[in-house]
């Protein structure tokens, strides 16, 4: 059970530096505590997926060696999804324009 709480929630932490040095400092405490709720939620979607469809290991239990190797794949993800958040948010824009199209008969 423990390995499990470390594993999800500790790699996260250096994510929240990571957005932090990315991203620009953030001093409001509740903004903080979103965005390291924020990659808690990324960094373990995207660690699960890859030890799921890349790694092919669908019976993962917890222990020891298990969660080290997690950690360290969880870090990798954590240091690198800010930098690709913000190549796509300087790269790639999305335009939506509506138009109200009445026909009055």
């Amino acid at each position: 059970m423990i390995n499990q709480l470390i594993a999800i929630l500790l790699p996260s932490l250096i994510g929240v530096k990571q957005c932090e040095k990315v991203f620009g400092e953030e001093h409001n405490r509740r903004r903080m505590i979103e965005r390291y709720l924020k990659c808690v939620l990324y960094t373990n979607l995207a660690t699960y997926i890859a030890i799921i469809y890349i790694f092919r290991n669908h019976d993962f239990v917890f222990m020891n060696e298990f969660t080290v190797q997690y950690i360290l794949l969880a870090l990798i993800i954590t240091y690198v999804l800010p930098i690709i958040k913000k190549t796509l948010n300087e790269n790639v824009s999305i335009k939506i324009k509506v138009e109200k199209n009445e026909n009055n008969n």
